[in-house]
């Protein structure tokens, strides 16, 4: 398996630090909103109708969460799809030398 430098190592780190934000913003938002009540969903319904305004916004929650949602998604199937790239190439290194040492 190749070896990564230190500025890869960082980069690496960095970029899954930035999902963890990410997802904990997301889990902010996600508990903002399980937790409104029926009669608050019902009081701004109309002003999201009427006002054309964004329903993110009118919820309290950044207009720009579905992109976050989207991003962190996008960025765990990057990262489990080098995982099990991988992985992949593990077994397979294992199992050459299995057959070798046979």
């Amino acid at each position: 398996m190749k070896t990564m430098t230190k500025d890869e190592c960082q980069a690496e780190l960095a970029r899954l630090n930035t999902i963890d934000t990410l997802e904990a913003e997301l889990e902010t938002a996600f508990d903002t909103v399980k937790d409104l009540s029926p009669s608050e969903l019902l009081s701004l319904a109309p002003k999201v109708l009427m006002g054309g305004a964004d329903p993110l916004s009118m919820l309290g929650l950044d207009p720009k969460l579905i992109d976050k949602a989207k991003l962190v998604a996008k960025s765990n199937r990057v990262i489990r799809a080098q995982r099990k790239q991988a992985l992949e190439k593990q077994l397979n290194a294992d199992i050459e030398e299995a057959t070798t040492d046979e």
